[in-house]
């Protein structure tokens, strides 16, 4: 089980590092057709992007997945044997 969670650890790594270097180019393509000298403005732009990009997954990623998903608070009341269920798998 461990290697599996290391291994999404590293997948999302490289996600995160693809999304920059896909970003920076595009930012430098897209500087470099507005003026030949503005490539470097456009690598700028788009790393402010990213950095955004990525503060907005770390501090709200959760947020926004269970958002994403329709997910809503269990109450005791609303499935009480599911409730059970879990409080009986967690740790004291």
């Amino acid at each position: 089980m461990w290697e599996l969670i290391q291994s999404n650890k590293r997948k999302s790594i490289a996600l995160i590092i693809l999304l920059a270097l896909v970003l920076l180019a595009l930012g430098y393509a897209i500087g470099f057709s507005m003026s030949s000298d503005a490539g470097p403005v456009g690598v700028v732009i788009a790393l402010i992007i990213w950095i955004v990009m990525v503060f907005a997954s770390v501090i709200g990623g959760e947020k926004i997945l269970l958002a994403s998903a329709g997910a809503r608070r269990l109450r005791k009341e609303d499935a009480p044997r599911l409730w059970n269920i879990v409080e009986e798998i967690q740790p004291a």
